[in-house]
Parts: C-alpha cells; sequence; structure tokens
C-alpha cells in the first residue's frame, strides 16, 4: 500500500480555527507570558470564561457618583504605548469598594456607536445568547478590582480629610490592575465601572493613551501557495498604506500590494457597530526562489513605517517527502454560532482549486471549514443545528469527487470523528494497526473521513449521552449504521417524558434569549414553507412559552399562535373550520381597550397631548367642530369639555362628530359627552357615524362654513395601507419600476385625471407581488390610493389642526421575517412595560395580551393583503406621507410636554419616558420607542 505523506491543506472560512503545522517552527524576540499554571479562575480571565462576553450592547452611562476623590491613572513605560507591554492601572479614592467594580479597556476610546442600540435583533441572528441589552463601546478586556487582593478588605487606605483635631474623617482605598496591551493602532482608555458586567455604569475614566507608532508593520502570517515549497506568503498588517517589503534570504526581497476594508463594507450588527475595528493595512507579499524544507529568516515593513523582528521558518517539504506532522484545533475565540451561509459565495473557487492538486506529488487532500457537515446534537439543539444541511448538499459531492481524505471542522466546542462517511453512510471503518492507531485502506478510497476540533473553545458543548449516531467511538466501533440516523430518533414531545428537562431548569435571561432564536428559526421555516421543521420548532417553543409567565415566555406564545395560524392559513378549509365560530362580541372589544387605556400611558398621553394641542390650537374659536376618527373614549373628550369650560374668554360652541362601526360604543359616548356637557353647561352636539373608516363619506360629517375643525386619529391611519397594498397587487407595475410614491401623490394632486387614468398608463406590463410584498415597495411613503384620497378629503375640510397618534414602529416591511423582527422589538417592550403597571392585576393583563397585543401580533404575521390591517408604520414615514398630502406640521408646545410627563408622574409610571423628536412627541418604555403623536394643520399649495 503506497504511503501518502505529502498534503495540501484546503480552508474556507475556518473561523478562529487555527492550524499548528510543526513543519514550520517559527521564532520571535518575545514570548507571552505562561499560563499552563494557573488556576482555573485566573484562566478564566485570560480565556473569556466569564459575564464578560455579555458586555456588548449597552451605550455607556455616568453613575450618580458624588464621590470627588476618585481618580484613575495609566502607568507605562513611556507616555505613549509601546507595541507589547504590561500596563499598570491604579484606582484611588474609593469610598466604598464592591465586588461588583471592574475596569475595561476600550478602544478606540471615541467612536460612533448612536445605531448600536437598535441593532440588538440583527445580532441575535448571529446566535449569540449573551444578555439584552449589552455595551457598545466593546471592551477589548476586563478585569474585576477584586483582582487585587486587598481591595475589597481596604489594605491600601488613605486619608482623604481630617477633622480639626487631626483625626481622619474621609478614608479612602485603592487597588492597582496590570493589563497586557499590544499594538491595535487605536488610542486607548481605561473605564472604571461599577454594577458589574450586567448593569454597568461609569465610574471614571482615563486620559486616552495612543500607540507610540500606530504605523508599524505587525502581526506576519505564512501561509503556503502551492505544494512545491518553492514559495510562501507573508501577510502583515500596518497604519502605512504605502507598499512595504519582505526581506528574506541573503538579500532578497519583495514589495507587499495592500487592501483594507471598511466599516461599509460589513453587513450588519456586530461587525458594524460594537464589533467594528479599523483593520488598518493589510499587506502581502510573496517569497520566491525558496528551497523545500529548509531554514531561513525574513522581516518586513518599511523605512518610514518601521521594520519587524528577524523570524526565522522552515518552509514546507516538497511533494513525495515523509516530513509531515500537524496538529489542529478550533474555535479559541469567542466565535459566535452564525448561520454561516457565506460557504456559498466560494462554490466556484473550491470546485476549481481542489481539481487542480496533482493528486500524483500531493496525495494527501484535507478540506477545513467552520460549520461540520455531521455532528451528534447536543441535548435539545436540534432547532439550533450544528449542521447546514444546504451547504452539506452542495459541497459534499465536491469532497467525494475530488476524493478529499480528512475534513476538519470547528463551530461545536467539542472534538468527535466519524467513519469514512457519504450523505449519511459509513462508507468505510479504520482498523487498529498494531500500535491500536486507527488506520483506513487508502489504496481503496471510499469517502472523506470527517472531525471536529472545536475543542479548543472556551466552554466545550455537550453531546448527547443517549445518540453518538455513527460517531467512532474510542475502540473505532460505530454506535449505529448510519450517522444520521440520529434525526430519526430524536423526540420533541411534551409533557413528563420530554428528552429535554434543562429547558424548564434554565434561568430566565437564558430561556428568554433561547426563545427569541428559536422564534426566529422556526419563523424562518414558516417563511419558507417548511411545514415539518416549522412544526417541531413550534412543538420546542411550546416547552418553554406561557401565556402567564415573564416577558418573552408570554412573547413566545403569542408569536407561535401567529405562526401557526399562518402555517394553518395553507389549507383554508382547515383554517375556516377551525375559526367559524369564533365571535368577538362589542363588550369584548370595548373591555380589551378600555383595559389598554387603564393598565398602559399610552391612550392617557395620546389625549392629553391632543386635548392640549387643541386648546392652543383654538384660542379665541367661538365654534369647534372635533371628528374623531375612532370615537371609542369618552374620558378624553370628557376632559376637552372641562378645559374648554375653564377657558377665561369662555367655551366655545362645541361638536363632536364620532366615527365607529358599532352603534352601541357611539351610543354611549353620546350619553356620557351630553351628560358631562350639560353639568359644565357648554353648548355642545354629537354626531355619531356608523361607519368603517375606509367606508367615511366626507359629505357625512356636514362641516359648516365658520367651524374651527380639529381632526383626532388614534391608531387608525395605518389600516388604510391595506387598501393601498391590495390595489398595487392587482393592479399596478409600479413596485418593479420603483416608482416613488411622493411622485405619484404630486401627480394625483396637481392632474385633473382620475387615479385610474394615471395608473392606467402603466398597466400594460402587468405586476406579479412576491409573496410577502406590501405597500412599502411603491407606495411606503406618500402613498397609495385609498390613503392619498382619504388624507386630501380631510384636507378639503381645511382643517386648523390635525393630531395623529400612531405605533412606532415598521410592521409594514416587504417580508414576513422583516415584519417578525420588528414585532419581537415592539412588543417584547410592550410586553416588558406591563408588570410594571398591571402586577396587582395579571388576569387583566394576561386579557389584554390576549385580546390586543395578541391579536395584533397575529394580524401582522399571519395575515397578507386587505386582512392584514395592523400596518404600522415609524414617525419617519409619517411626516413626508403627511406633507405630500398638503398638511403642514405644528410643532407641539413645551407645555404640552410637561403636561405629558406630569401625566405620568402623577400615575407614577415609571420607567415610561416622553422625547420630542422632529416637533413631535414620542412615547417610550425605558428607551424603546411605541408610539409617536404628531400635529397638523391645513396648508394651501402655492
Amino acid at each position: 500500500m503506497e504511503q501518502r505523506v505529502s498534503f495540501k491543506l484546503f480552508i474556507i472560512f475556518l473561523s478562529n480555527i487555527f492550524v499548528l503545522l510543526c513543519l514550520f517552527s517559527t521564532s520571535s524576540s518575545q514570548s507571552p507570558p505562561r499560563v499552563d499554571n494557573l488556576t482555573k479562575s485566573e484562566f478564566a480571565n485570560h480565556t473569556a470564561i466569564s459575564d464578560f462576553r455579555t458586555i456588548n450592547r449597552r451605550s455607556l452611562e455616568e453613575c450618580p457618583d458624588p464621590n470627588p476623590y476618585l481618580q484613575i491613572a495609566v502607568s507605562s513605560r513611556n507616555s505613549k504605548l509601546a507595541d507589547d507591554e504590561f500596563v499598570t492601572v491604579t484606582i484611588t479614592g474609593v469610598l466604598l469598594p464592591s465586588e461588583s467594580d471592574w475596569v475595561a479597556m476600550v478602544s478606540p476610546a471615541h467612536s460612533n456607536v448612536t445605531s448600536c442600540p437598535s441593532n440588538a435583533i440583527e445580532y441575535l441572528q448571529t446566535g449569540d445568547y449573551s444578555t439584552l441589552p449589552l455595551l457598545c463601546h466593546y471592551p477589548v478586556k476586563a478585569q474585576y478590582v477584586s483582582s487585587d487582593p486587598g481591595y475589597l478588605g481596604c489594605k491600601k487606605k488613605e486619608c482623604k480629610k481630617r477633622d480639626k483635631g487631626g483625626a481622619c474623617v474621609v478614608t479612602t482605598c485603592s487597588a492597582s490592575l496590570k493589563f497586557h496591551v499590544i499594538n491595535i493602532r487605536t488610542d486607548i482608555e481605561f473605564v472604571f465601572f461599577s454594577g458589574g458586567f450586567l448593569t454597568p455604569c461609569i465610574l471614571k475614566r482615563s486620559t486616552p493613551r495612543p500607540f507610540a507608532n500606530p504605523k508599524i508593520p505587525l502581526y506576519g502570517h505564512l501561509s503556503s501557495i502551492d505544494s512545491t515549497g518553492n514559495s510562501m506568503r507573508v501577510t502583515w498588517v500596518s497604519g502605512d498604506n504605502s507598499p512595504q517589503q519582505v526581506q528574506y534570504g541573503n538579500g532578497k526581497s519583495q514589495i507587499s500590494t495592500v487592501t483594507t476594508f471598511s466599516q461599509d463594507d460589513m453587513c450588519k450588527s456586530p461587525a458594524k457597530d460594537f464589533g467594528w475595528h479599523d483593520p488598518g493595512y493589510i499587506h502581502s507579499a510573496v517569497m520566491t526562489g525558496l528551497e523545500p524544507s529548509t531554514t531561513l529568516s525574513y522581516r518586513y515593513g518599511s523605512n518610514s513605517a518601521g521594520w519587524s523582528n528577524y523570524t526565522k521558518f522552515k518552509t514546507p517539504p516538497a511533494g513525495g517527502s515523509d516530513e509531515v506532522r500537524f496538529l489542529a484545533f478550533g474555535d479559541m475565540g469567542k466565535a459566535p454560532r452564525d448561520p454561516s451561509l457565506e460557504h456559498y459565495i466560494q462554490y466556484t473557487w473550491m470546485k476549481k482549486d481542489m481539481a487542480s492538486v496533482n493528486r500524483t506529488r500531493t496525495p494527501w487532500l484535507i478540506f477545513m471549514g467552520h460549520r461540520p457537515m455531521y455532528s451528534t446534537p447536543g441535548d435539545g439543539l436540534i432547532l439550533i443545528p450544528s449542521v447546514d444541511a444546504d451547504f452539506v448538499q452542495a459541497v459534499e459531492p465536491l469532497l467525494l469527487s475530488n476524493k478529499v481524505d480528512l475534513a476538519l471542522f470547528g463551530h461545536v466546542h467539542n472534538y468527535e470523528r466519524t467513519c469514512a462517511v457519504y450523505q449519511g453512510e459509513c462508507k468505510a471503518m479504520p482498523k487498529k494497526d498494531g500500535n491500536g492507531v486507527d488506520t483506513y485502506d487508502n489504496s481503496n478510497y471510499k469517502a472523506p473521513v470527517h472531525a471536529i476540533i472545536g475543542m479548543a473553545g472556551f466552554k466545550l458543548d455537550s453531546f448527547s449521552s443517549t445518540f453518538m449516531a455513527g460517531m467512532v467511538l474510542e475502540d473505532g466501533s460505530p454506535s449505529v449504521s448510519s450517522p444520521l440516523q440520529f434525526f430519526s430518533l430524536m423526540s420533541l414531545s411534551p409533557g413528563i417524558g420530554s428528552p429535554y428537562p434543562w429547558l424548564r431548569e434554565m434561568k430566565s435571561e437564558e430561556r428568554g434569549l433561547y426563545l427569541i432564536h428559536l422564534l426566529v428559526t422556526t419563523a424562518n421555516h414558516v417563511a419558507a414553507g417548511s411545514i415539518e421543521n416549522a412544526n417541531m420548532g413550534l412543538e420546542q417553543i411550546s416547552h418553554l412559552s406561557s401565556p402567564d409567565g415573564d416577558t418573552m415566555q408570554r412573547i413566545a406564545a403569542h408569536f407561535t399562535e401567529a405562526l401557526a395560524d399562518r402555517m394553518l392559513k395553507r389549507w383554508p378549509g382547515l383554517h375556516k373550520a377551525l375559526n367559524s365560530t369564533k365571535i368577538t362580541s362589542v363588550s369584548e372589544e370595548r373591555l380589551v381597550q378600555k383595559l389598554f387605556f387603564e393598565l398602559c400611558p399610552f391612550l392617557k398621553l395620546s389625549y392629553v397631548i391632543t386635548n392640549q394641542a387643541i386648546i392652543e390650537a383654538m384660542e379665541g374659536e367661538k365654534v369647534v367642530h372635533i371628528i374623531d376618527l375612532n370615537s371609542v373614549e369618552p374620558a378624553q373628550w370628557i376632559n376637552l369639555l372641562q378645559l374648554f369650560s375653564a377657558r377665561p374668554e369662555g367655551p366655545p360652541h362645541l361638536r363632536i362628530t364620532g366615527i365607529h362601526e358599532q352603534k352601541e360604543v357611539l351610543d354611549e359616548m353620546a350619553h356620557r359627552l351630553n351628560e358631562e356637557a350639560g353639568n359644565l353647561d357648554i353648548p355642545f352636539q354629537f354626531n355619531s357615524i356608523v361607519t368603517k373608516l375606509e367606508n367615511l363619506d366626507i359629505e357625512s360629517l356636514r362641516v359648516k362654513t365658520g367651524e374651527a375643525v380639529a381632526v383626532s386619529s388614534v391608531l387608525q391611519l395605518h389600516h388604510l395601507l391595506a387598501f393601498d397594498d391590495e390595489m398595487l397587487r392587482r393592479n399596478s407595475p409600479l413596485v418593479n419600476k420603483g416608482f416613488s410614491s411622493i411622485h405619484m401623490q404630486a401627480a394625483l394632486q396637481n392632474n385633473t385625471h382620475t387615479l385610474g387614468d394615471f395608473l392606467e398608463k402603466d398597466m400594460m406590463s402587468g405586476y406579479t407581488p412576491s409573496p410577502d410584498s406590501t405597500s412599502s415597495s411603491p407606495l411606503s411613503l406618500a402613498s397609495a390610493p385609498k390613503m392619498v384620497m382619504f388624507l386630501n378629503a380631510l384636507w378639503s375640510l381645511s382643517p386648523k389642526l390635525m393630531v395623529v397618534t400612531e405605533q412606532e414602529s415598521n410592521h409594514n416591511g416587504c417580508s414576513l421575517m422583516d415584519r417578525i423582527y420588528e414585532a419581537l422589538n415592539f412588543y417584547a417592550s410592550l410586553f416588558d412595560c406591563l408588570p410594571s403597571t398591571a402586577s396587582r392585576v395579571p388576569v387583566d393583563r394576561q386579557k389584554l395580551e390576549k385580546m390586543l397585543f395578541g391579536e395584533e401580533i397575529k394580524n401582522i404575521i399571519s395575515c397578507e393583503g386587505l386582512e392584514r390591517k395592523e400596518r404600522h408604520e415609524k414617525l419617519e414615514k409619517w411626516i413626508p406621507r403627511l406633507e405630500m398630502a398638503g398638511f403642514g406640521r405644528v410643532g407641539l408646545s413645551y407645555h404640552t410636554m410637561m403636561q405629558a410627563r406630569t401625566l405620568l408622574q402623577s400615575y407614577g409610571y415609571e420607567g415610561f419616558k416622553i422625547k420630542e423628536e422632529h416637533g413631535c412627541l414620542v412615547m417610550c418604555w425605558q428607551n424603546q420607542p411605541l408610539y409617536s403623536v404628531s400635529a397638523w394643520r391645513f396648508r394651501r399649495y402655492s
């Protein structure tokens, strides 16, 4: 049997996988400190086995700390940092040392992270389950101050203040920490935090320290470009974009090529925000004319930027040599478990490169990648699979056709090895040689052997104790005949017999993040029409979700119901049968609106802001006509009647026209308002119009000459976008032509032709919408026919004021997944705020979440076309839409904002905020915008 001795390493996207080729023996002038004798806790500080990995998406905030004695100082060899040194960070003036105090090394010291907090959901797609919200200014490294053994006991004391008798009345404590610093080109600051890693706030920041030479060439890397051993590539990084050199051998040199990439080249978070660091300039040069198996030295750089130290290396052996030995291990660093779909863009290159290998000179062919093709599942992780089935289907045939001998993968933080496997079947098994080593008959090639080598991970993944599924055991025998047999054996049955008891043992934060990932994964299956996978996902989520659990459990319960409803619509008969007896009474609708008004501050705030804007706009008016587009809550207008009654010049004659599709609701409204107006002795008239908003006849409003008109729209206008979407689906090719909705609206307003005439010009080519297309494509801003006509009708009334309240979220996106990501952000905040207002009435909270928020979620996710009414859009879209309709913005006054804030304080609504944006007011839970209120007036065209 021929002994194969030469090889080629084929590497594709081996994220954080390191290969030590023993034949490339390198040396340098400095060695890092040894850590092999550290304790486990000390070692954790070097390898990031700690909560520190959760610090990556929270904005830096100052602690409310009045300590005047606190200082942080950094001592190094010189005022500017060397390329590699240990610095001492000293904290002094600490009044009360705490275990939660820590110091972070941050670089760059000043970076723009304004968009970072809004990208939380995007980052979750990478599979990193870190606790949110996280820190945006990402620390390079961090240490607890208690690493100084004298800190907590205040062994390093200093008296800061003495009384008249000389006795110390203020004693402070200090600590010193050492940080290893290497040249990363951008300046570094050290930040003293309190609050631990989960709730950090800043106590003190050091002065930023720059590096002495940010252009110095560093971090050289050797790679073989072929199997001859005659050429080697050197790659290094510098802050200098001018070409540099590699000098090697006896006076030889090569000029480098220079490349780089920018933040704009990154796709999404975390690469575009907290994960971004300027890469500098990447230099690459090929050393040619080398001899195989020869030791020589090289250096790289330039006279202007500086030179590296000389480094010795040994060239690879030539084909046919027997010198090959290597050690491979992977996933040393913090590597998010991302979908890794970038494999596919390399397919053509992989195919060409593998086919080019001369197997006579290089008989061994080794493939390396990140996500494995075969892996035993961990307990319960079947919906976050390590294996990417599409990648396997596309690439595995290449491995077989090119007779790849060994395939090495990371991603899974453990070690595992298969038989010679192809398409889930063992094609050959190893035999033990005289030394007990597994060997294959290489003269009779069957299939590649796969090995997972992610055991260098900072935390090892567990494998299922039950399903080893064809992986070769220590004695070389497989547990079952097929490496994929475990898929048919896995069970997701709920109840006592569930194989995943760990699900119920998860902490709340871990469970919440796991639920988000499961929801996104399952939603992708639903969007792709993969019913079986979606069903498995929904079943597993059912083990964790609960309508009466914590925030994420409740969110998950309603999102899974919505996803299931969308799946059921594939069978219209079944869906109609299951919903045929569903009846929603007027009393139930009234109840849920009452609960929303009582348990959340948003409607109260909207009414207070609207009423104050009306009072200010109607100053001096004698006849006021208010048009309420959703007349459901008497409390708003009772408050306005009281405000008008207290007006110095006396109340106006007030008419309110209420619009609602239920007569009973309007009758109750009329009764309550007439009663209140009578008590206040205000001339008052209430007109009822029983209709849906989209069917409103503007003539039925009966606006009279001399009336000052105000329009109130609370969470209503977005419903009209459904009709625009439906019309476009049927008639318009403008979606495909990218026609601007603003242009369309302007054309409608300045053209005497009808809307049908306008659209008819573009009807010839037809319009074929995507399954999840929405109005946000051609008419996303100023909008389409129904919205245009409705806003034009309101404009024709010449309103002195129109106040619009809408959800501050984009649930009218172009795809199901876009809507799901937005809805998760929006409703997670809504659900999260409810316990602070409804803790004493959990039954009412459940009713509100089920009957209002749950139904909105279902409508956003499950419905399409005219059925999808909840088409929420942000203020940034409503502003140009209303401006194009002829309305001018009215800035809400400072007094209005103060009244809104007073309301929050008087009701004890902690955590809720009001902020001004573009002259409008935005209601927030914590820092998450949820609803916006904007004011408008009639504006004539010039």
